[in-house]
């Protein structure tokens, strides 16, 4: 889901960039509309736009409601195991698929067909033209409940067996709106509240209202974004749904791990799911806002043992500092890729093809002299190489973290294992523990072990990983000499970009 909200922003940021113009609208004031060649790209209208919104999404809601209905109806039958696995591989290629379709929206002017029809309000349009794909999302968690209830009712009875605790199984709405609470909660609202701040600077600078000089609408983009960034942490625990981590044992085992690894938070939180969710999580780069959620059922369902795992691996992330570096991985890999294609083109492209006005006699959105032409075809290709390094940095963070907690865990230990040079090193019970409570996760969450993910690698990547340090000195993994080296060449390559700012 992260990867298709990015996405979509991406893809408002560059259509603006390279298709908007601003024209006089009924107020008097500018406003920006879709502009492009009619010769290369024609405007189609209201209807054909629609349709090309529309149909193709209800189709994709229709298969993937179908699939459900078939897999819930073979769940415990023969093929059943069969037909959870096609859900799920359909299910990991709707963000993709939404995507592209988000793309074909924009290539086909839905974006301009709104924007035709109303005056320049801040962020409406974006919002109208997002609210399909975003409805077809909330669809899939609507049409998955019936398997998920099934699956749930099956781990309360084994809770029941157990004596553990239980919570009565969600309704479908509740099912929906706690996935759309934490889904969007995280990157959404943060991302809508940024371009609306952007956007509110281009209204108001001087192209358009003259309200604000241009250095001070420059100044304060950046010093918005940043604000926005820091203090989203205060929002995003209403809108999970948190409270207070009561008093008592976990209480006290948690702040005790704060306190040996130095590490300041503003609260420890339990974040109700009604044990719909296993996970944990840390928000905010500061500390005055700073929180670490534990989800009930983390807590009712995770050895003790093992939430000391989970929570110390939470607590790699603002030890590590790894919020600050994937920020920096991001900015760095996009102004290299940028810069990279904007010398290729100057260097290499442009100096031995004509451009198609000159060989045809009119404009092409092919001709790479035209700027909005040049940033379209930079950045689609830089954002599509950062989103792939930056996925790839973000799997080895996760592995860092999970060895980060594995070292915890051999460093507390009461029987510490050493090696031929007194030094001590991972031992078994530690590995193991990280791996258990990454399978016992994994299981209480439906994500099968092999499964891919963007982010964070499959559990069973990073479960082999973790067996593998068995024996290896606590201090000398090597996943920390290939940090090492990201943040290296991310220092790098951050001087190269301020370098050639001056060039």
């Amino acid at each position: 889901m992260q990867v298709l909200l990015l996405g979509l922003f991406v893809a408002l940021y560059l259509h603006d960039m390279t298709t908007a113009v601003a024209v006089p609208g009924d107020d008097g004031y500018l406003r920006h509309i879709e502009a492009l060649p009619t010769d290369t790209w024609p405007y189609l209208g209201p209807l054909p736009v629609a349709a090309i919104v529309f149909v193709p999404k209800l189709l994709l809601l229709l298969l993937y409601q179908l699939t459900s209905w078939q897999t819930k109806r073979r769940l415990g039958k023969p093929g059943g195991q069969r037909a959870f696995a096609l859900l799920e591989k359909l299910t990991a290629a709707m963000p993709i698929t939404l995507l592209l379709l988000f793309f074909i929206d924009l290539w086909a002017g839905a974006l301009r067909t709104v924007r035709l029809e109303l005056q320049h309000l801040v962020l409406i349009d974006e919002l109208l033209v997002l609210l399909p794909t975003l409805f077809v999302a909330a669809f899939t968690w609507w049409s998955y409940y019936p398997v998920e209830r099934r699956l749930r009712e099956a781990i309360i009875l084994r809770l029941a067996d157990a004596g553990q605790p239980m919570y009565p199984v969600q309704t479908r709405w509740q099912y929906v709106t706690m996935q759309a609470r934490h889904q969007f909660g995280l990157l959404l609202l943060p991302l809508l509240v940024i371009f609306a701040w952007s956007e509110s600077l281009t209204l108001l600078g001087p192209d358009h209202r003259g309200v604000l000089s241009e250095d001070t609408a420059l100044w304060l983009t950046p010093a918005g974004v940043l604000a926005i960034f820091f203090l989203s942490p205060l929002v995003i625990r209403h809108v999970w749904q948190t409270m207070p981590l009561p008093p008592g044992e976990v209480r006290d085992r948690m702040l005790a791990l704060c306190k040996h690894h130095h590490v300041k938070v503003r609260e420890l939180l339990l974040w109700r799911t009604g044990s719909g969710l296993i996970n944990a999580a840390v928000t905010g780069l500061l500390a005055p806002v700073r929180y670490i959620l534990l989800s009930d059922g983390l807590l009712d369902q995770i050895k003790p043992r093992e939430i000391e795992a989970v929570m110390a691996h939470e607590l790699a992330h603002v030890k590590c500092k790894h919020i600050v570096w994937m920020g920096l991985v991001l900015i760095t890999t996009l102004g290299l890729t940028e810069l990279a294609g904007h010398y290729v083109i100057d260097e290499y492209i442009l100096p031995t093809a004509p451009t198609t006005q000159e060989s045809t006699g009119q404009a092409s959105l092919l001709d790479l002299n035209d700027p909005q032409t040049r940033t379209l075809v930079v950045s689609i290709p830089a954002f599509t190489i950062t989103l792939m390094i930056f996925g790839w940095v973000s799997r080895r963070i996760e592995r860092q973290a999970d060895v980060f907690a594995a070292r915890h865990l051999a460093s507390v230990n009461p029987e510490p294992a050493y090696d031929d040079q007194a030094r001590q090193v991972f031992d078994d019970e530690a590995a193991q523990t990280m791996v258990s409570a990454l399978q016992r996760v994994a299981i209480l969450n439906h994500h099968p072990v092999e499964r891919k993910s963007w982010r964070h690698g499959s559990i069973q990547w990073r479960q082999d990983h973790l067996r593998s340090l068995v024996g290896q000195p606590i201090n000398q993994a090597s996943i920390d000499r290939v940090i090492n080296r990201v943040k290296l060449a991310t220092l790098a390559g951050l001087a190269l970009l301020i370098l050639t700012s001056f060039l």
